[in-house]
């Protein structure tokens, strides 16, 4: 799966570091099934790879793209902010501040006072809206997700792609994503822990929730094809 899915991941709090005037930034690459790990050190205003093969630019406050001259997988990184604002509230809007890329989904738990966000960063972040605090990351390795939870060699357990899709199951006690390297994954919100692991197809999907009265049936909706759990 991963030789299929080229790529790059970076140093989740990069914005941060470029911030406090640090010299280097680490990232990971992703090519023909193996990972590689290099650094950019900083040189006045320029970020220069460790690896021959790569490029980076920088485009000044938030935006930072990394490229591999050998395949021209590149990768753009956006330090963003998520805004919410509270309806009928004359309250200042919560600004959700942790997410290093895209932010491509945000759903709402049933309570109405968390949400959860995912993108292309490959982390699902639970919000409490009440204070704007994040209350707990979904992520690979010591974020959250656990790994090495079922015997395959190719699937290191956290998200190795942007996360395209979650779904929120019957109360929030569990969530589960799916990424566009066509991953799925189950999570425990409680621990942050990972429970299960699917592989469901390449096609990029879309999660559907099922109705309440069936907490333990999932529906996903590909581009040519539908599949139910």
């Amino acid at each position: 799966m991963i030789s299929r899915c080229p790529g790059f991941r970076i140093q989740p709090d990069w914005d941060r570091s470029i911030t406090a005037g640090e010299g280097e930034i680490w990232f990971h690459q992703y090519e023909d099934g193996v990972t590689k790990y290099h650094k950019l050190e900083r040189q006045g205003s320029d970020f220069i790879p460790s690896a021959d093969g790569c490029q980076c630019y920088y485009y000044p406050p938030n935006i930072l793209q990394i490229r591999s001259a050998t395949t021209g997988v590149k990768r753009t990184f956006q330090s963003p902010d998520l805004v919410i604002q509270l309806p009928y509230s004359k309250e200042r809007p919560r600004v959700l501040e942790g997410h290093v890329a895209e932010i491509y989904r945000c759903r709402f738990f049933p309570s109405g006072l968390a949400a959860i966000t995912a993108g292309a960063d490959m982390q699902l972040k639970i919000w409490c809206l009440l204070t704007g605090r994040c209350a707990a990351t979904l992520a690979p390795g010591l974020a959250g997700g656990v790994t090495g939870v079922q015997p395959n060699s190719n699937e290191p357990g956290g998200h190795r792609a942007g996360v395209m899709d979650m779904g929120i199951i019957h109360r929030g006690r569990n969530i589960v994503s799916v990424d566009r390297a066509g991953w799925l994954r189950l999570w425990d919100v409680g621990t942050q822990a990972l429970l299960m692991i699917l592989d469901v197809g390449s096609p990029p999907w879309e999660i559907v929730n099922s109705p309440h009265d069936k907490p333990r049936s999932m529906l996903f909706i590909g581009y040519h094809e539908y599949q139910r759990l």
